[in-house]
């Protein structure tokens, strides 16, 4: 897959299309706060994937912060017009224990904000902790996750959901083309045995 080619299609789409104006203008917005008052966060999930060129699309913004800074984040989100409900997931609390989680909205846009992504499957706990020095920010404007928690992160999830193999093995796939930047993200040492083996074919 030509991911530059896919990535450079929907920065197109994300800064020109009508139907996502609304969509880029809030993130825009949010993007230029929290970088005006230091605060460390980046994309994770389905819209990482689309400013890497993975997919094409997203429905809502999966936000990863930085433990040291959830309070200014939150702070910054409700001054430029979010709303929040702190707390846990209802029907998923068995899988999601991240330690801090808030479902909010900008004026209709939806995000998931969480610090400290755990999830909890095949009897063992992941937990990935985002760390400022890993953020990658595409065209120098947008902070996105290391590719490699995506993977460890949708790994954990197919106990929960079957279908979430599929993200998982586009995460494997945009590794095994570009390589791995983050290979400490990997060390985990409790982890399903299928993600060992992917881990190992991916290290060499």
């Amino acid at each position: 897959m030509d991911y530059e080619r896919q990535q450079s299609a929907n920065l197109l789409s994300f800064y020109t299309d009508e139907d996502m104006k609304h969509k880029s203008d809030i993130l825009l917005r949010l993007v230029k706060a929290m970088k005006d008052e230091g605060v460390t966060w980046a994309l994770s999930c389905s819209s990482s994937y689309f400013f890497r060129g993975i997919l094409d699309e997203f429905d809502d913004y999966d936000i990863v912060v930085e433990s040291n800074s959830v309070k200014k984040f939150m702070e910054v989100f409700k001054k430029i017009g979010g709303e929040a409900e702190i707390g846990k997931k209802n029907g998923k609390e068995s899988f999601f224990s991240s330690k801090f989680f808030a479902y909010g909205t900008i004026e209709g846009v939806e995000f998931d904000i969480m610090s400290g992504f755990t999830v909890t499957t095949y009897s063992m706990e992941y937990c990935y902790e985002l760390e400022k020095e890993q953020i990658e920010y595409i065209k120098g404007t947008i902070p996105v996750c290391p590719i490699e928690s995506s993977m460890m992160l949708y790994g954990m999830m197919i106990e929960w959901q079957a279908k979430r193999r599929f993200k998982y093995e586009l995460a494997k796939g945009f590794l095994r083309y570009n390589g791995v930047r983050y290979p400490d993200i990997f060390k985990e040492k409790k982890l399903p045995k299928f993600i060992q083996e992917d881990i190992a074919e991916l290290l060499g």
